[in-house]
């Protein structure tokens, strides 16, 4: 299943397990996908966009873990190519795309 479908399954169960977690997961992806060389994505962008588009109020640590976890070595953010693009549905085909996604503990 991917990304998104795990969001958008806990915004509208309000009882899912992690949720706060995976709707932090899908501000960071926002918050990364709007970002620029100027406004680079941060905590306090995570807060705002998952207040703005998802209506949950989020503290600084779980946005900045959710932060974190898109992050791979060498600090460049990794890329999710989204479905409905032709890398997207490549990236499907060969089961390259995340699975739900996990917080450090």
């Amino acid at each position: 299943m991917m990304l998104w479908r795990h969001i958008l399954a806990a915004l509208h169960d309000p009882d899912a397990a992690r949720r706060e977690q995976l709707l932090a997961v899908g501000a960071a992806a926002l918050a990364h996908a709007r970002r620029t060389d100027d406004h680079p994505a941060d905590a306090e962008t995570v807060c705002r966009i998952a207040l703005e588009e998802f209506g949950i109020l989020l503290d600084a640590a779980t946005a900045a873990a959710a932060l974190a976890e898109r992050r791979v070595p060498g600090g460049r953010q990794h890329e999710v190519p989204l479905p409905n693009t032709r890398a997207g549905r490549r990236a499907s085909r060969a089961h390259c795309l995340p699975g739900p996604p996990t917080l450090p503990r």
